[in-house]
C-alpha cells in the first residue's frame, strides 16, 4: 500500500506462542493421529527420566494419540492460519478480508481503508497511517488482541510498534525511508544457507542449515 504525503506509516506486530498445540482437533479425527508403538505408560516413563510430571494420564490405556493440531500435518498451517485470522478479525473492529493482505487477492490501501493488516500462522501486524506526532496510534488495537487471546489461554508474545515497517516476517522498512529490506537477523541466515547450497551436491527440503 502507498503512504499519503504529510502521513506517517504506524505499524505493530506480534505472535501466538505455540499456536498449533492451543488448537484442539476434533474427536472424530483423533483416531487417524494415534502414535504407533507408543503407550500411555512410555510417555510416563520418559517423562520420570526427564524430571518432568504428566497429569491426567492414564497408564493403562493401551495407545495414545495426539489431540491437538500436529505442526507436521499438510492440513495443520491453513487450519491455524485460518482460526488466527479469524480470531484477529472478530476482536479489532474494521478488519475483515478487504483491508488483509493475502496471496492472490489485490492489496488493500490506506484510501479505501483505515487499517490494514496481515497475518501468517501464528503471526500478526497491523498497518495505520497517522499524524507525525502520535507515539502509538495502535496501542488499543493490541490492547483488543492481547484481551482476545487471554481468553482462550494464549499469552501474545514479541511484540514490537513503531513508525515505518517493524520487523514483520522478516522484513522491515525503516521510518522514513520505507525501504523494504530483509531484517539483520534472518538476512545472516540467508547468507548461512546459500552458502551451504553451494557447497552441496545434492539438496532436499529437510536439510540442515
Amino acid at each position: 500500500p502507498s503512504v499519503m504525503q504529510g502521513r506517517t506509516l504506524h505499524t505493530s506486530t506480534s505472535d501466538a506462542p505455540d499456536w498449533f498445540y492451543h488448537i484442539a482437533l476434533p474427536l472424530g479425527l483423533l483416531a487417524y493421529f494415534v502414535l504407533p508403538g507408543i503407550t500411555s505408560v512410555d510417555i510416563l516413563e520418559e517423562a520420570a527420566r526427564m524430571g518432568l510430571k504428566v497429569i491426567g494420564l492414564d497408564p493403562t490405556l493401551p495407545y495414545v494419540a495426539l489431540c491437538v493440531l500436529p505442526m507436521g500435518w499438510c492440513w495443520a498451517p491453513y487450519v491455524a492460519h485460518t482460526l488466527l485470522c479469524d480470531l484477529v478479525e472478530k476482536a479489532v473492529p474494521n478488519t475483515g478480508v478487504l483491508n488483509r493482505v493475502s496471496e492472490g487477492l489485490p492489496c488493500p490501501q490506506f484510501r479505501q481503508h483505515d487499517i490494514i493488516h496481515w497475518e501468517f500462522l501464528d503471526d500478526m501486524a497491523q498497518a495505520i497511517l497517522a499524524g507525525s506526532k502520535d507515539e502509538d496510534p495502535l496501542a488499543d488495537v493490541r490492547r483488543l488482541l492481547r484481551a482476545a487471546f487471554e481468553e482462550i489461554g494464549v499469552c501474545l508474545h514479541k511484540e514490537d510498534w513503531g513508525r515505518g515497517l517493524v520487523k514483520s516476517l522478516g522484513m522491515t522498512a525503516p521510518h522514513p525511508q520505507l525501504r523494504l529490506k530483509v531484517s539483520e537477523a534472518k538476512y545472516w541466515i540467508l547468507i548461512k544457507a546459500t552458502g551451504f547450497a553451494s557447497r552441496a551436491r545434492f539438496l532436499t527440503g529437510r536439510q540442515p542449515v
